[in-house]
C-alpha cells in the first residue's frame, strides 16, 4: 500500500499486470511479458526477471535468467531479491 491507502496488486498472468485498486476503482497501470507470473510487485517468478518501473511508467530489467525470485526488499537506495530455489540473496543499488 501507497500512503494514500491505494493497494497495489500483481497478478500471476502472461502478460503479467500491476494493478492498483483506490477502494473504489481498480486501474491497470502496467503490463508487461517481463513480469509473468509476477510475485511480488515487479518480479517475475515465471519469467525470471526483476524490473524497476519508474513514476513514468517506462521499464526498466534489473536482472535475468533467474530461478524464482521472490518476496523483493527495497530500501530506498538497494534492491534485495531472494532466490528461493538457490538459497541466496541478491542486491542491487539503483539509487
Amino acid at each position: 500500500m501507497d500512503p494514500a491507502g491505494n493497494l497495489y496488486i500483481i497478478t500471476f498472468t502472461k502478460p503479467g499486470r500491476i494493478l492498483r485498486w483506490d477502494g473504489k476503482n481498480l486501474d491497470t497501470l502496467f503490463v508487461s511479458d517481463d513480469i509473468s507470473g509476477g510475485d511480488g510487485i515487479a518480479s517475475g517468478y515465471e519469467s525470471g526477471k526483476v524490473v524497476l518501473i519508474g513514476s513514468d511508467g517506462k521499464h526498466t530489467v534489473l536482472f535475468e535468467n533467474l530461478r524464482t525470485p521472490a518476496g523483493i526488499g527495497f530500501d530506498g537506495k538497494t534492491v534485495y531479491i531472494p532466490l528461493l530455489e538457490e538459497g541466496k540473496v541478491l542486491e542491487k543499488r539503483i539509487r
